[in-house]
């Protein structure tokens, strides 16, 4: 009989919400980077889901610069895939 055992897996995640002044208008994105242990079996049932915690001080993106961090997100991949890097 061959003994199966579980293994723990962390998952990390990024929480995002966001900043209002005091007349409600948006003024900024803050990131909160997360992480949690899940455990998981051999056959990659979970068998416990684990609770979230957060990781390090979150940071604020300005709403301005949220188009210039969307744009970034996008091309690093790009430029990778593309084999642009070397």
């Amino acid at each position: 009989m061959r003994c199966r055992m579980a293994i723990d897996r962390t998952v990390t995640g990024f929480d995002v919400r966001p900043v209002e002044n005091d007349e409600g208008n948006l003024t900024a994105l803050k990131v909160q980077r997360t992480a949690r242990v899940k455990r998981v079996s051999a056959t990659g049932k979970t068998l416990d889901y684990g609770s979230t915690n957060d990781v390090g001080e979150p940071f604020e993106v300005p709403i301005g610069h949220v188009s210039d961090l969307i744009r970034e997100l996008a091309d690093w991949p790009i430029w990778y895939a593309t084999g642009k890097d070397g």
